[in-house]
């Protein structure tokens, strides 16, 4: 940020706390997730819950949930100047701005707990049915 000379623009908020991580996030309007790599993606499921169009490094674990264009844009990984003009391309599209958020808050419930919960239980019930079949239980 120094080097940049955007000190006074940036804000470094290291750790966060749950309550501060819901705020910072219902008071952005996008969504950049430089990682390069994730275990699951938990971070832009949160981002999508809170509405937010997403831009981030392209990774495997996202190609589950996440729709290229449709919930933001995910680039190359070996192409760091296309993190930022992804960046712009969104920020100058409003109304692609407000198609995402929409479509991301609709898109992060398909992964919410109580889903999670019902779609485990369907399929445990599934089983459940037909071992009871198969074995006469």
């Amino acid at each position: 940020a120094l080097q940049l000379n955007i000190f006074d623009a940036v804000t470094f908020h290291g750790y966060a706390s749950t309550r501060q991580k819901v705020r910072l996030m219902n008071e952005s309007g996008l969504f950049i997730f430089a990682s390069r790599q994730e275990g699951f993606g938990l971070v832009l499921l949160e981002a999508m819950a809170a509405g937010l169009p997403i831009v981030a490094r392209k990774l495997p674990v996202y190609e589950d949930f996440f729709i290229q264009g449709e919930h933001g844009r995910l680039v190359s990984n070996q192409d760091p100047e296309r993190l930022a003009d992804a960046t712009v391309e969104l920020l100058e599209d409003e109304q692609k701005m407000i198609d995402i958020q929409s479509t991301n808050t609709q898109a992060a419930q398909n992964f919410s707990w109580t889903t999670s919960v019902k779609r485990t239980e369907a399929v445990l019930s599934d089983v459940t049915n037909d071992n009871n079949k198969r074995y006469k239980v």
